[in-house]
């Protein structure tokens, strides 16, 4: 497993590190001799059983939470500095939600990336792999950005622990920290970041978007799909033009139907018309191998060139003339996504979804247009249920 003895060790002295002024996790992975290394020092055995017996001693003489007095409003806030420290000692303690949720506070204060890593191995503890890869991606993303564009010393380490995070089975996944390091600055990163929060608390509200397409779209960077004079719109709950007549839809909408899809890590998905390519990357971050069609060519060949530089072989994207014909060669999918209205659904989709699988499309006029789920059962019969009204643009070439 990645996150061994040395590099826990570097993660909780890095945490300390980082929030006194560098960026370096400055810890040594090792301690000479017959020293141990025990809360950031190298210690001999007898000095860190002194030193856990005075902490011990020191912890009993507090009064219980109830008897403290309560906190007014003249007391000084708490800093990113106290809440790593309390993190050190709950992760120390095994109590590695706890932990997460108390560097993640430290985050909203100090946005250092290492306190994502130390997220990102928290999650790897309790065994999350979706928010593992999560974390430990976004501190690649937010370090990147930093330096402008160079990764950490320690990016092979992560890397490797991102594939551990997934499993032995998972797809390889998305890696766009060094094409966001080169667009973004540290400064615009945090930005976007906070702005992404904001959006994810607004899907949480909702009570009823799947928890793993939420942290998904808490890590894919939309502000990589959408051209600079538009970066001002990303994150709202409103679609976002990004030429070529196309548009990244609402978030709560681009949630509603990857929560209705369904998507399982390790399905084949099928997207009728790429459009602007984020859903196309959500759709990877769940851990989908993604086929998708695009029918305008200059929209095409630039989301090739992106998907080409951000996906391992994830995402397989096509330009053709008709989106609708869909990509027979390489069904059946355990799921196809319309992004385009139809006046009617083509038997052509239907034939290329797997038996158990789901097709989700906007059918219908723009005046009378339902988002509609379509299942195939072992019979091969195709059972369809409208979910919801809504208009999207024709798809074009019908």
């Amino acid at each position: 497993m990645w996150l061994m003895k040395s590099c826990r060790i570097a993660l909780l002295a890095g945490l300390m590190v980082t929030v006194a002024g560098t960026h370096a996790l400055g810890a040594p992975a090792e301690c000479p001799g017959t020293k141990k290394l025990y809360r950031g020092e190298c210690l001999y055995p007898d000095e860190i059983k002194q030193k856990k017996a005075k902490r011990a001693k020191t912890s009993a003489k507090k009064k219980p939470q109830k008897d403290r007095p309560k906190a007014s409003p003249s007391q000084a806030p708490v800093s990113a500095e106290s809440l790593a420290k309390e993190a050190i000692e709950l992760f120390e303690a095994g109590r590695y939600r706890d932990a997460a949720d108390t560097l993640s506070k430290a985050y909203t204060i100090q946005a250092e990336p290492v306190f994502l890593l130390g997220i990102g191995s928290c999650y790897q503890h309790l065994g999350d792999g979706l928010n593992c890869v999560s974390y430990f991606r976004r501190y690649l993303t937010e370090y990147a950005a930093a330096h402008s564009g160079a990764m950490p010393d320690n990016a092979d380490d992560v890397r490797q622990a991102i594939e551990q995070c997934r499993g032995a089975s998972s797809k390889p996944g998305l890696d766009w920290t060094a094409h966001y390091g080169s667009r973004f600055s540290k400064s615009d990163a945090r930005t976007y970041t906070r702005r992404r929060d904001a959006m994810v608390s607004n899907l949480e509200e909702e009570g009823t978007l799947d928890r793993d397409v939420i942290t998904a779209m808490a890590t894919v960077p939309m502000e990589l799909f959408a051209p600079d004079d538009v970066l001002s719109y990303v994150y709202q709950n409103s679609p976002v033009p990004v030429g070529y007549d196309e548009t990244i839809s609402q978030p709560t909408l681009t949630a509603s139907m990857l929560t209705m899809l369904g998507l399982k890590p390790g399905d084949k998905v099928l997207e009728v018309k790429t459009a602007s390519g984020y859903q196309t990357a959500l759709m990877a971050q769940l851990g989908a191998t993604v086929y998708t069609v695009e029918t305008n060519r200059g929209l095409g060949r630039k989301l090739q060139r992106l998907f080409a530089e951000i996906s391992h072989g994830v995402i397989h994207l096509k330009v053709a003339n008709r989106a609708s014909p869909g990509w027979p060669e390489h069904g059946p999918y355990e799921a196809i996504i319309v992004t385009a209205a139809l006046e009617t659904l083509p038997s052509s989709l239907t034939d290329q979804l797997a038996v158990g699988g789901r097709l989700l499309a906007p059918i219908g006029p723009p005046e009378a247009q339902y988002l509609r789920v379509y299942n195939k059962h072992r019979s091969g019969e195709i059972r369809s249920k409208d979910l919801l009204q809504v208009r999207f643009g024709l798809m074009p070439g019908e």
